[in-house]
C-alpha cells in the first residue's frame, strides 16, 4: 500500500508539472503574439476619404459678338474660361469649388477680391457693373492704381483718399514691390507698346497674375464695350450676368441712334486736337470715324488717313484747309489742358471761317470723358449724334461734350452780357447779378491742379469769388417763370422743370426744392425776391422773356449753344 500511494504521488506530480509547462507555453505564446510584429503581415494605413465639395454654380451663357481680342469659353460646369489680349488662358473657379483637373491654364478663384488696375476705363467698366447689381462695395476690390488724376468715377476719389485704393506709381513706371505687397489676386492691366510688354513681363516674373484688357485696340465703340464682360467675369457668374445686360442695352440704344440718323442731311466735321504744335486725328477706319459715318457725318480729314485704324498725324496746312469747311468741329481734349479756341485759331488761320464757329458748334471733351465715358458708351454715342444732329436730338443730356468758345470776347443777347471764358462764361443778368456758367464738375479741377501752372484756372479762381452764383451745366433741376418755359420746351428738356412759377414767387417752396437754377422774368419779379433767393444760395437768372433772344441763353445751361443759335438767334 505504501509503495502504491508512491507512485501514485509520483504520478500526480508528473501530471501537474506536465500541465504547469503547457501553462507557461501558452502564456509566453501569449506575451510573444502581443509584443512581436511580424514583418511577413504588414498592416496597410487606413486612409479618411473626403470627397470633393459638389459644385452647382451654373454659369451664364454668353458669348462675344464684337470684340476680336478676349474670348469666353463656356464649359457648361462650374468654372468658366476667359483667353485675354495677352492669349493667357484663365481658369475661373468660384470660391469653395475645386480647381478642375487635366484642364491647364491660370486659376483665378471668383469673384476676385484683390485687383490692380492698370486703366481709369478698366475701373469704369467695374463701376457700371458695380451700379447695376447696386453693389458699389465692389469697387473696395480695387486695391491699387496707376492713375493719379482726378477721378470721376464716383465712390474712387475716396477710397483713395481714405487708403483702401493705393497709388502705384504710373502705368508705364508701376512699383513691382508696392504691387506684391498688396497681394492682389490679380493685376488688369493693357499693352499693345513694346514698353507695356516689358512690365507684364516683369510683374508675371514676380509671380504676379496679370491680365491683359486691350480695349482700346478694338475697332468700334460696342467692341469696346463689350469688354465689361470680360470685367464681369472676373467677379463671378452675377456679375458675368449684369455685364452682359448692361452690354445688350447699349446695343440696343446704339442701333437705336443709327436708324435715327438715316436719310439725315451729312454734317461735315473736323474732330482732332493739337499737342505741342502737331496735329492729331482719328484715322479713316478709326473707331470714331466709322461711328460717326453711320450717323451722318461726313469726316474732312478721310483723304489722308485711309486705311488708318488708330491716330494719326497730320501736317497743319492740311488741317487748316479742311477745318474751314467744318460745320462741326470736335477738339479731343479737355481742360485744364484745352479751355480755349483762341490757340486753334491762331495756329488755324483758315479756322475762323468754319460755319462751326459762327454757329456755335464746337466742343470738346469733359474730362470725365476717359472713365464715365467707357462706363455709358450708349450716352456717348447718343450724345455725339446729338452734335451732329441737334434738332433731331433734342433733350439729350451732354455730359462727355462741352462747348468751347474763344477767350475774353463778350457779346450781348436779349439785354443779357455774355464773357465768354473758352470753356464757361460769365453772365451779367437783367438786374445786373453776375452768374459763372460752368459744366460739371469743373470746379473740383482747383484742388488738383496748380493754378500757377494752368492759367486758366487762375482765371476761374478769380471768377468765382467775383459772381453773384455758379450754375453747373447741364441743370437738372429747374424752377423757372410761365413766360420763360416756352424756351426750354423749345430745347426739349421740359422734364427738368420741377417747378412753374405762375403767380407770386414763393421763395420757402423753391428753397425747399434745392433748385440747379431759378429763371425769372424781369417783367414779373422785384429785385428784392431775386435778392433773398440769392441769400439762400440759390442761382438765379433775371430775363427778358418776351424777347426770344433770351432762349439762346437758356440753351447755354443745357451745352446747346448750337440748337440755341439755331432756334433763337438765326
Amino acid at each position: 500500500m505504501a509503495r502504491k500511494s508512491v507512485i501514485i504521488g509520483v504520478a500526480i506530480a508528473i501530471i501537474v508539472i506536465i500541465i504547469a509547462g503547457v501553462a507557461s507555453y501558452i502564456y509566453l505564446s501569449h506575451v510573444r503574439k502581443s509584443t512581436v510584429t511580424r514583418p511577413t503581415k504588414v498592416s496597410k494605413p487606413t486612409h479618411v476619404v473626403t470627397r470633393a465639395p459638389t459644385c452647382k454654380v451654373a454659369w451664364p451663357s454668353v458669348t462675344v459678338q464684337y470684340a476680336r481680342l478676349f474670348k469666353i469659353i463656356n464649359t457648361g460646369k462650374y468654372y468658366l474660361i476667359v483667353k485675354d489680349a495677352a492669349n493667357h488662358t484663365f481658369i475661373l473657379v468660384p470660391r469653395g469649388c475645386p480647381a478642375p483637373k487635366n484642364v491647364s491654364g491660370i486659376v483665378i478663384y471668383v469673384p476676385v477680391k484683390r485687383v490692380v488696375y492698370f486703366s481709369t476705363t478698366e475701373v469704369a467698366l467695374l463701376y457700371r457693373i458695380a451700379q447695376a447689381l447696386h453693389k458699389m462695395s465692389m469697387l473696395k476690390t480695387v486695391v491699387g492704381v496707376t492713375w493719379r488724376g482726378v477721378w470721376w468715377i464716383p465712390y474712387m476719389q475716396e477710397l483713395l483718399n481714405n487708403g483702401t485704393t493705393k497709388y502705384v506709381g504710373s502705368s508705364w513706371e508701376p512699383n513691382i514691390e508696392e504691387i506684391l505687397a498688396l497681394d492682389p489676386d490679380l493685376v488688369v492691366m493693357y499693352t499693345g507698346f513694346a514698353t507695356m510688354v516689358q512690365i507684364m513681363n516683369k510683374l508675371e516674373k514676380a509671380g504676379l497674375k496679370v491680365f491683359v484688357d486691350n480695349e482700346w485696340l478694338e475697332k468700334s465703340y460696342i467692341a469696346r464695350f463689350e469688354w465689361i464682360k470680360a470685367i464681369g467675369a472676373l467677379y463671378g457668374p452675377e456679375a458675368l450676368k449684369a455685364a452682359e445686360e448692361v452690354f445688350n442695352s447699349a446695343v440696343k440704344t446704339i442701333e437705336e441712334v443709327y436708324d435715327m440718323c438715316r436719310g439725315l442731311p451729312k454734317v461735315r466735321y473736323a474732330w482732332f486736337v493739337m499737342y505741342w504744335g502737331k496735329f492729331y486725328v482719328p484715322g479713316a477706319e478709326s473707331y470714331v470715324a466709322k461711328a460717326l459715318a453711320k450717323m451722318g457725318g461726313e469726316y474732312l480729314f478721310q483723304s489722308a488717313t485711309l486705311r488708318r485704324t488708330g491716330s494719326a498725324t497730320v501736317s497743319r496746312e492740311y488741317i487748316d484747309a479742311q477745318v474751314a469747311k467744318a460745320q462741326l468741329i470736335v477738339i479731343s481734349g479737355f481742360p485744364p489742358y484745352t479751355t480755349s479756341l483762341n490757340p486753334y485759331v491762331k495756329a488755324l488761320p483758315d479756322m475762323i471761317k468754319a460755319p462751326a464757329l459762327r454757329t456755335f458748334r464746337v466742343f470738346e471733351y469733359h474730362p470725365s470723358y476717359w472713365q464715365l465715358g467707357y462706363a455709358y458708351t450708349g450716352k456717348v454715342i447718343l450724345q455725339i449724334a446729338s452734335l451732329l444732329h441737334p434738332e433731331k436730338f433734342r433733350g439729350v443730356y451732354r455730359t462727355f461734350f462741352i462747348p468751347l468758345y474763344f477767350t475774353d470776347k463778350t457779346m450781348s443777347i436779349g439785354g443779357v452780357e455774355i464773357t465768354w471764358r473758352g470753356y464757361y462764361e460769365i453772365i451779367r443778368d437783367l438786374y445786373g447779378d453776375k452768374i459763372l456758367i460752368i459744366p460739371w464738375g469743373l470746379t473740383r479741377q482747383l484742388k488738383y491742379f496748380n493754378p500757377k501752372v494752368f492759367p486758366a484756372l487762375a482765371t476761374l479762381e478769380k471768377d468765382i469769388k467775383s459772381v453773384n452764383a455758379i450754375v453747373q451745366t447741364p441743370v437738372r433741376r429747374v424752377v423757372v417763370y410761365y413766360t420763360c418755359a416756352r424756351y426750354i420746351d423749345d430745347l426739349g428738356f421740359t422734364k427738368s422743370i420741377i417747378y412753374t412759377v405762375t403767380g407770386s414767387v414763393n421763395i420757402g417752396k423753391i428753397v425747399s426744392m434745392h433748385p440747379d437754377v431759378v429763371i425769372l422774368d424781369s417783367s414779373h419779379v422785384s429785385k428784392n425776391i431775386v435778392d433773398e433767393l440769392i441769400s439762400h444760395k440759390i442761382p438765379v437768372i433775371v430775363l427778358d422773356c418776351s424777347n426770344v433772344k433770351s432762349g439762346f441763353i437758356i440753351s447755354l445751361l443745357y451745352n446747346y449753344p448750337d440748337l440755341g443759335y439755331m432756334l433763337f438767334l438765326k
